[in-house]
Protein backbone atom coordinates (compact mmCIF):
# COMPACT_ATOMS: atom_id res chain seq x y z
CA UNK A 1 0.00 0.00 0.00
CA UNK A 2 2.10 2.87 0.99
CA UNK A 3 5.67 2.05 -0.31
CA UNK A 4 7.69 4.91 0.84
CA UNK A 5 11.32 4.81 -1.01
CA UNK A 6 13.17 6.07 2.34
CA UNK A 7 12.39 6.21 5.92
CA UNK A 8 14.15 10.05 6.06
CA UNK A 9 11.71 11.48 4.16
CA UNK A 10 8.26 9.93 5.15
CA UNK A 11 5.38 10.08 2.85
CA UNK A 12 2.00 10.56 3.50
CA UNK A 13 0.00 8.00 4.73
CA UNK A 14 -2.07 6.29 2.29
CA UNK A 15 -5.77 6.41 2.80
CA UNK A 16 -5.97 2.29 2.20
CA UNK A 17 -3.56 1.79 5.26
CA UNK A 18 -5.49 4.65 7.30
CA UNK A 19 -8.50 2.71 6.83
CA UNK A 20 -7.71 -0.67 7.48
CA UNK A 21 -5.00 0.23 10.66
CA UNK A 22 -8.73 1.41 12.07
CA UNK A 23 -10.80 -1.52 10.73
CA UNK A 24 -8.25 -3.76 12.65
CA UNK A 25 -8.50 -1.26 15.88
CA UNK A 26 -12.72 -1.70 15.61
CA UNK A 27 -11.99 -5.55 14.92
CA UNK A 28 -9.88 -5.70 18.41
CA UNK A 29 -12.47 -3.40 20.01
CA UNK A 30 -15.08 -5.68 19.31
CA UNK A 31 -13.78 -8.89 20.33
CA UNK A 32 -12.61 -6.49 23.92
CA UNK A 33 -16.26 -5.80 24.26
CA UNK A 34 -17.92 -9.61 23.24
CA UNK A 35 -15.09 -11.35 25.70
CA UNK A 36 -15.98 -8.88 28.74
CA UNK A 37 -19.55 -7.64 28.30
CA UNK A 38 -20.84 -9.30 31.23
CA UNK A 39 -17.96 -8.27 33.53
CA UNK A 40 -18.42 -4.60 32.59
CA UNK A 41 -20.56 -2.11 34.39
CA UNK A 42 -23.08 -0.58 32.36
CA UNK A 43 -21.03 2.86 32.38
CA UNK A 44 -17.81 0.98 31.25
CA UNK A 45 -19.98 -0.95 28.90
CA UNK A 46 -21.73 2.05 27.24
CA UNK A 47 -18.18 3.72 26.74
CA UNK A 48 -17.11 0.66 25.25
CA UNK A 49 -20.41 0.77 23.11
CA UNK A 50 -19.78 4.51 22.09
CA UNK A 51 -16.73 4.39 20.58
CA UNK A 52 -17.49 1.22 18.75
CA UNK A 53 -20.11 2.99 17.39
CA UNK A 54 -18.23 6.20 16.57
CA UNK A 55 -15.37 4.08 15.26
CA UNK A 56 -18.10 2.47 12.81
CA UNK A 57 -19.13 5.67 11.84
CA UNK A 58 -15.82 7.06 11.14
CA UNK A 59 -15.04 4.21 8.61
CA UNK A 60 -18.07 4.82 6.80
CA UNK A 61 -17.01 8.13 6.69
CA UNK A 62 -13.84 7.11 5.34
CA UNK A 63 -14.54 5.01 2.65
CA UNK A 64 -17.26 7.59 1.75
CA UNK A 65 -13.81 9.45 1.37
CA UNK A 66 -11.86 7.12 -0.30
CA UNK A 67 -14.81 6.48 -3.05
CA UNK A 68 -14.66 10.37 -4.31
CA UNK A 69 -10.53 10.08 -4.27
CA UNK A 70 -10.56 6.57 -6.49
CA UNK A 71 -13.84 6.60 -8.33
CA UNK A 72 -17.04 4.07 -8.01
CA UNK A 73 -15.69 0.66 -7.35
CA UNK A 74 -16.89 -2.39 -8.96
CA UNK A 75 -19.54 -4.20 -7.09
CA UNK A 76 -19.16 -6.74 -4.34
CA UNK A 77 -20.23 -9.56 -7.12
CA UNK A 78 -18.17 -8.20 -9.81
CA UNK A 79 -15.14 -7.99 -7.60
CA UNK A 80 -16.11 -11.93 -6.61
CA UNK A 81 -16.39 -13.35 -9.82
CA UNK A 82 -13.29 -11.17 -10.66
CA UNK A 83 -11.05 -13.33 -7.78
CA UNK A 84 -12.51 -16.72 -8.97
CA UNK A 85 -11.86 -15.63 -12.79
CA UNK A 86 -7.91 -15.03 -11.72
CA UNK A 87 -7.79 -18.59 -9.31
CA UNK A 88 -8.89 -20.38 -12.22
CA UNK A 89 -6.58 -18.80 -14.76
CA UNK A 90 -3.66 -19.66 -12.10
CA UNK A 91 -4.80 -23.40 -11.73
CA UNK A 92 -5.36 -23.61 -15.71
CA UNK A 93 -2.51 -21.52 -16.66
CA UNK A 94 -4.26 -19.59 -19.21
CA UNK A 95 -5.65 -16.17 -18.72
CA UNK A 96 -9.32 -16.19 -18.41
CA UNK A 97 -9.73 -12.60 -19.56
CA UNK A 98 -9.06 -10.63 -16.38
CA UNK A 99 -9.02 -7.04 -17.28
CA UNK A 100 -5.48 -4.64 -16.64
CA UNK A 101 -4.80 -4.29 -13.40
CA UNK A 102 -4.69 -0.49 -14.17
CA UNK A 103 -7.57 -0.03 -15.93
CA UNK A 104 -9.76 -1.90 -13.12
CA UNK A 105 -11.56 0.13 -11.06
CA UNK A 106 -10.16 -0.63 -7.39
CA UNK A 107 -11.74 -2.05 -4.45
CA UNK A 108 -12.67 -0.51 -0.91
CA UNK A 109 -9.56 -2.32 1.45
CA UNK A 110 -12.38 -3.67 3.71
CA UNK A 111 -15.85 -4.57 3.13
CA UNK A 112 -18.74 -2.24 4.92
CA UNK A 113 -20.87 -5.18 5.15
CA UNK A 114 -18.18 -6.64 7.73
CA UNK A 115 -18.53 -3.28 9.36
CA UNK A 116 -22.31 -3.09 9.10
CA UNK A 117 -22.75 -6.62 10.43
CA UNK A 118 -20.77 -5.92 13.57
CA UNK A 119 -22.39 -3.25 14.52
CA UNK A 120 -25.53 -4.51 13.81
CA UNK A 121 -24.38 -7.73 15.87
CA UNK A 122 -23.85 -5.06 19.14
CA UNK A 123 -27.05 -3.20 18.48
CA UNK A 124 -29.01 -6.69 18.70
CA UNK A 125 -27.15 -7.40 22.10
CA UNK A 126 -27.68 -3.85 23.66
CA UNK A 127 -31.59 -4.42 22.47
CA UNK A 128 -31.51 -7.96 24.94
CA UNK A 129 -29.46 -6.25 27.44
CA UNK A 130 -31.97 -2.88 27.62
CA UNK A 131 -34.94 -5.91 28.04
CA UNK A 132 -33.42 -7.65 30.58
CA UNK A 133 -33.16 -4.06 32.39
CA UNK A 134 -36.71 -3.40 32.07
CA UNK A 135 -38.00 -6.97 33.20
CA UNK A 136 -35.94 -6.13 36.05
CA UNK A 137 -37.66 -2.80 36.86
CA UNK A 138 -33.88 -1.16 36.65
CA UNK A 139 -34.82 2.22 35.80
CA UNK A 140 -31.30 3.84 36.47
CA UNK A 141 -29.61 2.23 34.38
CA UNK A 142 -32.33 1.96 30.81
CA UNK A 143 -32.44 5.87 29.57
CA UNK A 144 -28.33 5.96 29.33
CA UNK A 145 -28.34 2.35 27.74
CA UNK A 146 -31.52 3.39 25.46
CA UNK A 147 -30.03 6.65 24.49
CA UNK A 148 -26.98 4.61 23.63
CA UNK A 149 -29.05 2.17 21.25
CA UNK A 150 -30.29 5.01 19.43
CA UNK A 151 -26.75 6.58 18.35
CA UNK A 152 -25.38 3.42 17.41
CA UNK A 153 -28.86 2.38 15.66
CA UNK A 154 -28.10 5.60 13.65
CA UNK A 155 -25.08 4.80 12.91
CA UNK A 156 -25.84 1.96 11.38
CA UNK A 157 -28.63 3.64 9.22
CA UNK A 158 -25.41 5.82 8.24
CA UNK A 159 -23.57 2.82 7.07
CA UNK A 160 -26.22 1.84 5.56
CA UNK A 161 -26.26 4.74 3.16
CA UNK A 162 -22.43 4.61 2.37
CA UNK A 163 -22.95 1.22 1.56
CA UNK A 164 -25.13 2.29 -0.74
CA UNK A 165 -23.07 5.51 -2.06
CA UNK A 166 -20.11 2.83 -2.50
CA UNK A 167 -21.87 -0.30 -4.62
CA UNK A 168 -25.31 1.74 -6.07
CA UNK A 169 -26.80 -1.46 -5.35
CA UNK A 170 -28.23 -3.38 -2.38
CA UNK A 171 -27.67 -7.00 -1.73
CA UNK A 172 -31.09 -7.68 -2.93
CA UNK A 173 -30.84 -5.75 -5.77
CA UNK A 174 -27.49 -7.65 -6.79
CA UNK A 175 -29.52 -10.57 -6.24
CA UNK A 176 -32.68 -9.94 -8.32
CA UNK A 177 -30.21 -9.24 -10.86
CA UNK A 178 -28.47 -12.43 -10.82
CA UNK A 179 -31.56 -14.40 -10.97
CA UNK A 180 -32.68 -12.55 -14.13
CA UNK A 181 -29.24 -13.14 -15.67
CA UNK A 182 -29.72 -16.91 -14.96
CA UNK A 183 -33.42 -16.79 -16.62
CA UNK A 184 -31.85 -14.91 -19.16
CA UNK A 185 -29.05 -17.41 -19.83
CA UNK A 186 -31.30 -20.49 -19.56
CA UNK A 187 -33.68 -19.44 -21.85
CA UNK A 188 -31.02 -18.49 -24.74
CA UNK A 189 -29.59 -22.05 -24.15
CA UNK A 190 -33.55 -23.58 -24.96
CA UNK A 191 -33.59 -21.48 -27.81
CA UNK A 192 -30.58 -22.76 -28.83
CA UNK A 193 -31.60 -26.66 -28.03
CA UNK A 194 -34.75 -26.05 -29.61
CA UNK A 195 -33.78 -24.59 -33.03
CA UNK A 196 -34.05 -26.86 -35.87
CA UNK A 197 -30.80 -28.58 -36.74
CA UNK A 198 -29.64 -28.52 -40.65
Amino acid sequence: MNDCPSTADPCPPDLDDVIVRLADQQTALSRYIDRRWSDLDDVHLARLLSIHGQNAARLGHLLRDWRAIHGEPLDPLQQAMDEALDRAGVVLGIDLGSSDPLDAPAYPPIDIDDIIADLDGKCTRLARHLDRCLQDGDDDRFPRLAALYSRNTAHLGRLFRVRRALYLRTPEELEALIASMLDASAGESEEVHNAPQP
